[in-house]
C-alpha cells in the first residue's frame, strides 16, 4: 500500500511536468467495460482516428483508476481488484486493436501502449517498488509521447483529471 501511495506521488510529479506542455482541449474518454469472465474475440474493424484516440483515452483511464484509488487511501486488496478489472478492460482494448485495419502505425503504437499499461498494472500488484516506479514512469512517458506525436499534444482526460485532483486546480 505504501509503495502505491509513493508511486501516486511520483505520477503526480511527472504529470505536473507533462501538464505544463499539454494542450487543454476537452474531449470525453470512451471507457470499455467487461465482465470478469471475459472472452475476447478479435473482429476485423476499421477504426477512425477519433475512435483510436478513444482507445488511447480508455487505456490511460484503466491505469489511472487504480492509482487514484490508492492515492485516495483505498485498501490494498481494493486497489488490486481494481487493477485486475482494469487489466480485463485492457484485454478488450488489445483485441479491438488487433482487429483494426486502418492507421497501421498508430494501431501498432497503441497496441504497444496497451501492453505497457498492462505491465504497469501487473507491477502495481507486485512487491517491487522499484519495478513499479519504472513501469509507471514508462507509462507516463509513453502517454506523453503518443499524445505529442499522434493527438496534437492532447493528454487523455484521465491524466488531466488526476493532476487537477491532486493539485487542487
Amino acid at each position: 500500500m505504501q509503495q502505491i501511495k509513493r508511486a501516486a506521488l511520483v505520477l503526480t510529479l511527472i504529470l505536473g511536468l507533462g501538464a505544463c506542455s499539454a494542450n487543454t482541449t476537452q474531449q470525453s474518454a470512451d471507457s470499455s467495460s467487461s465482465s470478469s469472465s471475459t472472452k475476447v474475440v478479435v473482429t476485423k474493424k476499421k477504426y477512425t482516428r477519433n475512435e483510436l484516440e478513444q482507445r488511447f483515452d480508455s487505456t490511460a483511464q484503466a491505469v489511472i483508476d487504480p492509482i487514484s484509488a490508492a492515492a485516495d487511501g483505498k485498501g490494498g486488496q481494493q486497489v488490486n481488484d481494481l487493477a485486475k478489472k482494469s487489466q480485463q478492460t485492457l484485454a478488450t482494448t488489445q483485441a479491438q486493436l488487433e482487429g483494426n485495419q486502418t492507421e497501421p502505425a498508430l494501431t501498432k503504437t497503441l497496441t504497444e501502449y496497451v501492453k505497457l499499461s498492462n505491465d504497469a498494472l501487473t507491477k502495481m500488484q507486485g512487491k517491487s517498488q522499484s519495478a513499479y516506479d519504472k513501469a509507471i514512469k514508462k507509462f507516463v512517458d509513453q502517454t506523453s509521447a503518443i499524445a505529442k506525436k499522434n493527438f496534437n499534444n492532447r493528454l487523455p482526460q484521465a491524466f488531466k483529471d488526476y493532476y487537477k485532483q491532486r493539485n487542487g486546480k
